[in-house]
């Protein structure tokens, strides 16, 4: 059973708080018109803004929740992407590459102001729906605040975020601020389990601690067989002398892990191994994501100071970047981070 996308989820997993203030501000008639809805990749956030986009678009929740079934004919046209007063502003895909491209434009904020300026044709709600909120370009972010300045009646701006550090400060002042959590573990392997009965309970957990609180970033990894490939990093790295052939054929099955949805899934699988290496190191308990993990982390912290962890960690996430935004050749990129994790390389 494949994730499924947001606009077309209902049910949401471990987020009743956030719910319940979203449910209390539209019982109270001062709904703000802009949420700002982050946190953790995976944990739910387009969720729970699709879920209060249906009730403000006419969808019948059950009481005390946004929660409208998926027979209700909002639903369907919420999922359908055909309802007429809501707008989904997402990084578009590149015709010829199939990629996503790196941003949204100006232009496509600008026609969702417009959307919200033309009489409802339902509710009287008009909603527009930003996923993730920092595609934005400067100029679609400067356009976004004009529209936040003077909101138009009945009109409600959803923008979902992984990374609000780099929304500008003044789209983040204008917002109301809903910040959801990472799932526990146990919640996390548990709805894994209701939707892959046929996969032992240990691989589960494994695949849990792997992604970190994210049920989203879980579903992918077990479906693609994030937890073998993670396993096989680990023990390329922690090699007496560097198999330099070896790591290069890691690498370019690494950066085909990106494939036309960027390098995310590599820099999270990475960056877990400087994480879970920094805490073996200090001592800290550390959930095995396998057997004999554990032993491979202490083996990698031992291979010089923590704190070259935490600069690897830093510099993943802008040799990622780098990759993912000017097309850079990823096994190359890759094959870089690899040598540098390395500690038979880095000595």
């Amino acid at each position: 059973m494949s994730a499924t996308p947001p606009a077309a989820t209902a049910d949401l997993i471990g987020h009743d708080e956030a719910e319940a203030r979203l449910v209390r501000a539209l019982a109270s008639g001062r709904l703000p018109p802009a949420w700002l809805i982050c946190g953790p990749d995976g944990v739910g956030k387009a969720t729970l803004a699709y879920r209060l986009a249906r009730v403000l678009l006419g969808g019948r929740a059950r009481p005390g929740t946004l929660e409208v079934g998926a027979e209700d004919r909002v639903f369907h046209q919420v999922t359908a992407g055909s309802h007429p007063d809501l707008t989904v502003l997402e990084r578009a895909r590149d015709p010829k590459s199939g990629r996503l491209k790196a941003d949204i434009p100006v232009d496509a904020v600008r026609e969702a102001a417009d959307a919200l300026h033309v009489s409802s044709m339902g509710s009287g709600w008009r909603v527009v729906l930003i996923d993730p909120g920092e595609a934005m370009n400067r100029n679609a972010a400067n356009a976004l605040l004009k529209l936040l300045e003077e909101p138009p009646p009945r009109s409600a701006l959803l923008i979902v975020s992984h990374r609000t550090g780099r929304l500008p400060p003044t789209i983040r002042s204008r917002c109301a601020v809903l910040r959801l959590r990472r799932l526990p573990v146990a919640t996390v392997a548990a709805e894994l389990q209701a939707r892959h009965p046929e996969v032992e309970q240990a691989t589960l957990l494994g695949v849990a601690e792997l992604a970190g609180g994210s049920l989203g970033r879980a579903l992918r990894f077990l479906e693609s067989g994030r937890q073998e490939i993670y396993g096989r990093v680990l023990r390329a790295l922690v090699q007496d002398r560097p198999d330099r052939a070896g790591l290069q054929t890691l690498a370019g099955d690494l950066a085909m892990l990106g494939g036309s949805e960027g390098f995310d899934q590599v820099q999270v699988l990475l960056q877990t191994i400087a994480r879970r290496t920094v805490h073996a190191g200090l001592g800290r308990e550390v959930v095995p994501i396998f057997a004999g993990e554990v032993a491979l982390l202490g083996r990698l912290a031992a291979g010089g100071p923590l704190d070259r962890q935490a600069a690897l960690w830093d510099k993943t996430a802008h040799l990622i970047q780098a990759a993912d935004g000017l097309n850079l050749d990823g096994g190359h990129v890759v094959h870089r981070l690899l040598l540098d994790f390395c500690p038979a390389t880095a000595a």
